[in-house]
């Protein structure tokens, strides 16, 4: 999900077995999608899909914070 490309490169994504699909959000201005996601993809051998979420950002995959019930 929404990938951070600079650590990665061919050599360290061969140990890879299993199958992948690449998540992200379209609108994702923290790892912007054309410098990571689109950057990786080329690199994972076992990948199965890509879902592009439309005009969703980079938080799009956090659960929302339920507000804490308080017992007296």
């Amino acid at each position: 999900m929404a990938p951070l490309r600079v650590p990665f490169g061919r050599q360290d994504l061969a140990p890879v077995t299993v199958p992948l699909v690449l998540a992200y959000g379209s609108e994702d201005q923290v790892l912007i999608p054309e410098e990571n996601a689109a950057r990786i993809a080329p690199l994972l051998k076992t990948l199965t899909g890509v879902e592009v979420i439309q005009g969703a950002g980079h938080c799009v995959f956090l659960a929302p914070c339920a507000r804490p019930t308080l017992r007296h």
